[in-house]
């Protein structure tokens, strides 16, 4: 995956130092996260989550988004996605130009046995918070070839699918690439997220048991 500009990197750990400042006096953008999303404070300040209350030159049309760091294995931010509170409009934005990433590559250095993929930002801090190595794909359709090379190594990889046929699609398109693949369902019309919140931690855990 292509590496930003020193220069760009430098504006976007800027801007996430700025937005993950300003998430405490946001109390609309903290309860999204820690009532509607279940996370739990430790994991919205691991993952550096943040809200657009002050955006930096070029980032006005992401204010009173949520923003989403991606970042590199040595902590560099590589790219921020911007999700929708309110309003209509796309859910979620990404700077014009910016290239599709794994969300979560530190997850790469971390753990070497398993590894489970999900869609989106999201599902896959959930999957984080019950104590799972993961990553995210920004969407279905972004799946980048290239990334299958990340995932060969690994003993297992979940794929945690969506609830839909878009969702099964996705993981039977990974699946069939991969032989340690091994594909996780949740039940219709379910996604990790709304199976955490409906269930728990646990009940996540015992789908790779």
């Amino acid at each position: 995956m292509p590496v930003p500009s020193k220069e760009r990197r430098k504006f976007l750990e800027e801007a996430r130092k700025r937005y993950q400042g300003d998430l405490t006096d946001d109390a609309r953008a903290v309860d999204y996260l820690t009532t509607i999303r279940g996370l739990s404070w430790d994991n919205v300040t691991y993952f550096r989550l943040g809200v657009v209350a002050n955006p930096l030159p070029g980032h006005e049309a992401y204010r009173g988004m949520l923003s989403i760091p991606y970042t590199a294995p040595n902590g560099d931010t590589l790219s921020i996605r911007f999700r929708r509170l309110q309003g209509d409009g796309p859910k979620y934005l990404t700077a014009p130009g910016d290239k599709p990433r794994l969300f979560n590559t530190p997850a790469v250095e971390r753990y070497s046995d398993i590894m489970c993929i999900t869609e989106g930002e999201f599902d896959t801090m959930i999957l984080s918070q019950a104590g799972l190595p993961a990553m995210g794909v920004p969407g279905a359709q972004a799946w980048k070839k290239e990334w299958f090379l990340i995932l060969k190594p690994y003993r297992t990889i979940y794929i945690f699918v969506d609830g839909d046929d878009p969702g099964r699609k996705f993981g039977q398109m990974i699946a069939e690439k991969l032989s340690n693949a091994r594909i996780i369902e949740l039940g219709d019309g379910m996604d990790v997220s709304s199976f955490y919140l409906e269930n728990d931690a646990d009940a996540i855990l015992r789908k790779v048991k």
